[in-house]
């Protein structure tokens, strides 16, 4: 198997209230890093910072080095990378090290070899152990983060740290908009920690690695050393149980490129221990909601009457790089929305997406548009093999094999949610076929749904 191979080197400065780390091919990659500190009352450790140097070192050389579609899956690659960090003797270290390797190579299905140089920090320190309690938890404005949020805040609505990226000021907007709206409605105390990343004088977008598989190492590493400032001890991360398993669509898909890990239970755990080194105590990643479809998490907004904060979310794995403010409704991120809104009774304005495959023929959209919604019906299919009683070898091999189970004993958990996620399939294709969605029938009717 071919590989490309890419060597890096990223240098840090303070400029202005900004931390920039320079790269060797003439672009940079900021991050607001003093605002980040600001917000936490500059209690960032030295060693946090330096993961958060690393999760921008990795976020901006992942979307530099532009992957060669003509290799197996789409190419593999050997990122040699040195960065500047303020404790470089300890993240060279084996354990250390070998942590953030593992993390990598499950997101990106690359090889990565790390160095590191010493370089001042760039923030002040003031040591606190001081601490009010509030729990740490990610948020990207997606579905499944605002009803994983709310679902966590009616059951116990307690004070919050929120911490969200963005890149667009509307996005901003968006996603502190939907946070009042669930301090409100919960009466929940939510203090969003904002943190924006860029690179400057990128290449051409075409000249980029779209698939950006390393910007959830990016985010885990900032929540990672937020819950360091604030002595927390787990980090929530709101993801469905189908979403955090993340089954592959389509025979050859469980590596590579094509097949994201950014919630995968095993990502979650390497984040953990890595964190816990940072930290010099034990933080958790969890998945409060691993045991829930995407369907339940939203029926939540729609018991609750968030139902126009649910339309206000984007989960279009397309969003906004087509030029227009729609979401693009064939993506598997698209079509997980509309399953998981329709089941939970939520509608959506018309023209919300730029193709409708829920509001009838689907005849003139094009074979391409349609390949993702193949794939997730002949899942669905698939699916009906979880009840039998010799669990199919394919989901043993996938389950055990990377790292979504420790042991057999936690199979039923993850096969109850998959399970229930196959029957609300079966309900909306059945109430498809009366509708005229002529792909409805492309599901076989069960014996009994």
């Amino acid at each position: 198997m071919m590989k490309d191979n890419y060597r890096f080197r990223v240098e840090f400065e303070r400029v202005a209230d900004r931390q920039v780390g320079r790269i060797n091919c003439g672009t940079a990659v900021r991050l607001d890093e003093h605002a980040l500190a600001s917000c936490l009352f500059h209690r960032i450790p030295p060693r946090a910072a330096d993961l958060l140097r690393i999760g921008m070192s990795v976020y901006s050389t992942d979307r530099l080095a532009r992957r060669n579609r003509r290799h197996d899956l789409g190419g593999s690659r050997v990122m040699d990378l040195t960065i500047d960090v303020a404790d470089p003797d300890f993240w060279s270290s084996e354990p250390t090290l070998c942590l953030v390797q593992d993390a990598l190579e499950l997101l990106s299905g690359d090889s990565w070899s790390l160095q590191f140089r010493t370089c001042p920090p760039t923030t002040d320190y003031l040591a606190d152990q001081s601490t009010d309690g509030r729990f740490v938890c990610l948020y990207s404005g997606g579905l499944d983060s605002a009803a994983g949020l709310a679902t966590r805040l009616r059951a116990a609505p307690m004070p919050a740290l929120v911490l969200t990226t963005w890149h667009q000021q509307g996005q901003r907007r968006k996603v502190l908009d939907q946070l009042r709206c669930m301090a409100a409605r919960y009466g929940a105390d939510l203090r969003p920690v904002v943190v924006r990343t860029a690179l400057v004088n990128p290449p051409e977008l075409k000249a980029q690695e779209l698939t950006q598989r390393c910007r959830s190492f990016l985010f885990a590493a900032t929540a990672g050393a937020v819950a360091c400032a604030e002595h927390a001890e787990s980090i929530e991360v709101y993801e469905s149980g189908v979403g955090a398993i993340n089954l592959p669509l389509m025979h050859g898909m469980a590596t590579g490129a094509y097949t994201t890990k950014s919630s995968h239970p095993r990502f979650m755990r390497v984040m953990g221990e890595l964190v816990s080194q940072v930290a010099g105590h034990s933080v958790a990643f969890e998945l409060p909601h691993r045991g829930r479809t995407k369907a339940q998490l939203v029926r939540t907004l729609a018991e609750d009457e968030l139902t126009d904060l649910a339309r206000s979310t984007v989960s279009c794995i397309h969003f906004p790089g087509r030029g227009r403010d729609k979401q693009c409704g064939y993506c598997c991120a698209c079509i997980g929305r509309r399953q998981a809104m329709i089941e939970a009774g939520i509608s959506e304005p018309m023209g919300t997406y730029e193709i409708d495959l829920f509001g009838g023929a689907v005849s003139d959209f094009g074979s391409t548009r349609l390949d993702y919604l193949k794939a997730m019906l002949l899942q669905v299919d698939r699916l009906a093999e979880l009840s039998r009683r010799d669990m199919p070898e394919w989901f043993l091999r996938y389950a055990l094999g990377t790292g979504v189970c420790e042991s057999v004993a936690e199979l039923p958990a993850w096969i109850g949610v998959l399970t229930r996620y196959r029957e609300e399939w079966l309900r909306i294709t059945a109430a498809g076929k009366s509708k005229g969605w002529n792909w409805a029938t492309w599901l076989p009717s069960p014996c009994a749904a």
